[in-house]
Order: structure tokens, then sequence, then C-alpha cells
């Protein structure tokens, strides 16, 4: 509802906006082939910078804070950090990330649509699962550890949906798909969790 009062149409058409797709269109046509290397090449940058700007925030003074307030409430307002607060701004900050992708979703396809992010919790849920299987958390600070999962989940996951799209795989049935994988990272995550408190006699 929010969405449409602000749109106050149910899609808008961009195309005739300029974006950052357009130089990177540029710098594919420079580079030459049919893989958009400059749009990917500019994409991992967007990557690295988000990753260096949530590195620094997370490890900085209020970083810290939102970080224990997310983890434990109760011991983080036993040592005077104000945890709702920490909690807002902690909300702002994945919001903006949330805005910052759409806004790049809706450049690269030239339109916004109300219903572009139906699914999203899906997506997510499917990425971080995939993601937290891959990267090793007992090698990286916790935190590192769930950024570069974020990050990583994301990137398979796409490729995973394009593998299924080029191997003829009907676009309807995605989300079964993804739902199907999510389930097997999870059991296969739930028996290794299984096996680690049986290694460790729990």
């Amino acid at each position: 509802s929010v969405g449409l009062r602000i749109m106050a149409a149910p899609n808008i058409g961009l195309l005739e906006y300029p974006s950052i797709f357009d130089t990177l269109e540029h710098l594919n046509k420079f580079i030459g082939g049919s893989y958009h290397i400059g749009t990917i090449l500019g994409l991992i940058a967007l990557l690295l910078i988000g990753f260096l700007i949530l590195m620094w925030i997370l490890s900085s003074r209020p970083g810290v804070k939102i970080r224990a307030a997310g983890s434990n409430g109760e011991y983080a307002r036993s040592i005077g950090i104000n945890v709702a607060a920490s909690m807002i701004l902690g909300l702002f900050f994945t919001n903006a990330l949330a805005a910052f992708s759409g806004v790049l979703l809706a450049s690269y396809q030239g339109f916004a649509d109300i219903g572009m992010g139906q699914g999203v919790l899906i997506l997510a849920l499917a990425a971080m699962t995939i993601g937290e299987h891959l990267v090793p958390k007992k090698k990286a600070v916790f935190y590192v550890a769930v950024i570069l999962a974020a990050i990583i989940g994301s990137v398979l996951y796409e490729i995973l949906v394009s593998v299924a799209l080029n191997v003829g795989l009907a676009a309807t049935d995605l989300k079964l798909v993804t739902a199907i994988l999510v389930l097997v990272v999870v059991a296969l995550r739930i028996s290794e969790d299984g096996q680690l408190f049986e290694e460790s006699g729990l």
C-alpha cells in the first residue's frame, strides 16, 4: 500500500532516465564479448564497497552496540546500551541496503513494479542458507562470516537460477525449485549440526 502511494501507479518505466548501468554498458562495448563483463565488474566493485562499508560500520562503536543489542538484549541493556535505539538504527541500515538493492534492480530492468518484492524473503532465506553452509564460521569473525555468507549465497543462488533456466526449466517452477533447494541445504545443515553435537558428547 505504501509502495502504491509513493509510486502512484503499479509500475513505472525508467528507460528514459540515466542510470549507472548506462556507463557500464559503454564499458561492455569497450571490453567486447557477450558476457557483459563491464556490468559484472561494476557490480563486483559495488559489492566490495558495500562489504567494506558494512565492515567499517559493524566494527565501529555504534556497530558494536547494534551487534550486542541484536545478540543479547538483556546483557546489552545491563551494560548501558540503549537497545531500542540500537535496534532502530540496525533496521535503518538493513532497510537502506534493501532500498539500494531495489534501486539497482529497477535501474537494471528499466522499470519498477509493485510486485518486485514478492518472494524476496524466500530468496534471502535461500541465499543465507547456502552462504552459511559454505562459509566457515570458525575461521572468521562472526559478523564477517554473516556478510560473506549473504554475498556468496546471493551470487550462488542467482547462478543456480540461471543454470536452471538454461537447462530448460520453466520460469513458473523457480519457486518450487528454490523451496526444494532450501529444504535440501537446511537438511544438510541439521545433519551436520547433529553430528557435531554427537562428537562433542551433547
